[in-house]
């Protein structure tokens, strides 16, 4: 008979008994042991954990065979007659009680301490006095042509002073979609999330797996503010009204709120975005107001917030939320302006008839009626939405467009660009050195950008305009109704629409010109 170790374990020599008799003895320890060594039976094959304390009874019979019928009082096991059964020891830094698992080579970082051959008989305390572990599993195999692991009996000593382990998943900090604080320490189970999705509780934390969990009902007022403007708002919002009073949007229905407003200026500009015949800009409060033609919803005066990018449409409007979700209005003759979108999205661009959002894993999502299908590979950090076409702008520089090419406005030019803009049938962008840069249609200039450096362009109906690196604006191409004649001034930003432009300067305030057939320069305070 051989004794087998696989971590060295100071202990006396061998003695081997049994020579005749094949059996696997295993010995266990008493109540007599100091306290660095006292520990209790946990676990036995075929009882329900846990056991009270000081249990030694028998292994039922079930699972694994019961072999040790003899029961544990003597703090023996006998597997009778088997020349091929053997006990494996194994040793775990912390208690696996609740773990889900054993303590074994596969689970819990198991060692393996020991095999013993059959017929040898070794005190269990030898092992259970090595402090460097917590848990001790002994199982009885005996494999067989139809059992290559042959699980017959096992037991489980965990040492008293040892602390239980941490859970497989654990998962803080989580926001369901009613906004509550969640936590779980279940694995796999699914929540759904702030932004409507769903995710679920994992080893690692909270992993998100996608699709809708809950779709929130279409809630909103339209009533007339304290500056006589038309404002929609979602349910949860108040509005200054004209009699100077707050009013609540609940339930579709407005609630007077009392209180007299406005309390203070309204918040100034971050950024605009001309539409075909209206524009919007996102103010520092993260509300969005827009103006100019509203015959189909397009330009509210007034959008609660918070959103960080709005982007203007032919004859709608897209915002993104904070919290990632794309929220639309105006006309959705096409579905290329819906209510709402979850995502998450990092960036959004608004076309003719359709929307193209960035999401959270640097892949392009587009919706309403467009030529073409995304790229299904590469990172993507930016979208231009044209006509019938759509431009990406890759985070290594490089631009991949899809859809009509019949002007070769989905054709781009090589290089390493910074930012990129489409509309209708002819798209631009800036190169890292500054260059500025346009494909497409080109029939009255508007894709010839001038020799100087910019910062910025953005391409309009059949002309575009851009941000010099000095901060001075340069349109070109048709010059219907003024739109190159560009004003004069440092700007941060220019947006061209289908027949008028706006810029915003650097004191933050915005500047409009060009066509004004439907409102569209008409800036409010």
């Amino acid at each position: 008979m051989h004794f087998r170790r696989e971590q060295s374990v100071v202990r006396p020599a061998l003695t081997l008994v049994f020579a005749a008799a094949i059996a696997a003895v295993v010995s266990f320890p008493s109540e007599g042991h100091a306290s660095s060594s006292t520990g209790q039976i946990t676990h036995l094959c075929g009882s329900v954990p846990p056991l009270p304390y000081g249990y030694t009874g028998y292994s039922p019979t079930g699972p694994c065979e019961g072999v040790c019928y003899s029961g544990w009082t003597d703090g023996s096991c006998n597997d009778p007659v088997d020349s091929q059964s053997r006990v494996e020891v194994y040793g775990c830094t912390g208690k696996t009680s609740g773990s889900g698992y054993s303590c074994d080579g596969d689970h819990n970082g198991g060692v393996l301490l020991a095999t013993l051959s059959a017929g040898e008989y070794v005190p269990f305390s030898w092992f259970t006095s090595d402090t460097n572990y917590c848990t001790f599993a002994m199982a009885v195999l005996r494999p067989n042509e139809n059992d290559a692991v042959g699980l017959r009996d096992f037991i489980i000593w965990e040492r008293d002073e040892c602390s239980p382990p941490p859970p497989l998943c654990d998962c803080p900090g989580g926001t369901d979609y009613l906004g509550n604080p969640v936590s779980s320490t279940t694995c796999n189970e699914p929540v759904c999330g702030a932004d409507y999705q769903w995710y679920s509780c994992q080893q690692g934390g909270w992993a998100f797996e996608g699709g809708v969990c809950y779709v929130p009902p279409v809630c909103s007022c339209t009533g007339t503010d304290y500056e006589d403007n038309t404002v929609t708002v979602a349910c949860g919002n108040q509005v200054c009204g004209r009699d100077f009073q707050w009013y609540a949007c609940e339930n579709s229905n407005w609630t007077p709120q009392g209180g007299t407003c406005p309390e203070a200026p309204p918040a100034s500009w971050l950024a605009l975005s001309a539409g075909g015949y209206h524009t919007c800009g996102l103010r520092s409060d993260g509300n969005v107001s827009c103006w100019g033609s509203n015959t189909s919803g397009q330009a509210p005066s007034f959008v609660q917030g918070p959103f960080n990018q709005i982007s203007a449409g032919y004859d709608f409007t897209c915002g993104l939320r904070t919290n990632g979700s794309i929220e639309c209005w105006g006309s959705n003759e096409y579905g290329q302006a819906p209510s709402y979108r979850a995502g998450p999205y990092l960036s959004l661009s608004a076309g003719v008839t359709h929307t193209c959002g960035v999401t959270i894993s640097l892949g392009i999502d587009c919706w309403g009626n467009m030529q073409g299908t995304p790229p299904t590979t590469g990172d993507y950090y930016r979208v231009a939405a044209g006509g019938y076409h759509t431009c990406a702008l890759e985070t290594d520089g490089t631009v991949a467009c899809w859809g009509e090419d019949g002007w070769g406005q989905a054709t781009p030019p090589s290089g390493n660009f910074m930012q990129i803009s489409a509309n209708y049938t002819t798209s631009c962008g800036v190169l890292i050195d500054d260059t500025a840069v346009c494909w497409g249609q080109d029939s009255s200039g508007q894709a010839t950008p001038p020799s100087i450096s910019f910062s910025q362009v953005s391409a309009g109906y059949i002309h575009t305009c851009g941000v010099d690196t000095s901060g001075q604006l340069a349109c070109w191409g048709d010059s219907y109704q003024g739109v190159l004649n560009a004003p004069s001034g440092d700007y941060t930003q220019v947006t061209a629409g289908f027949h008028h432009n706006c810029a915003l300067s650097t004191s933050g305030e915005p500047v409009c010109w060009g066509s004004n057939s439907s409102g569209q320069l008409n800036v409010p305070q």
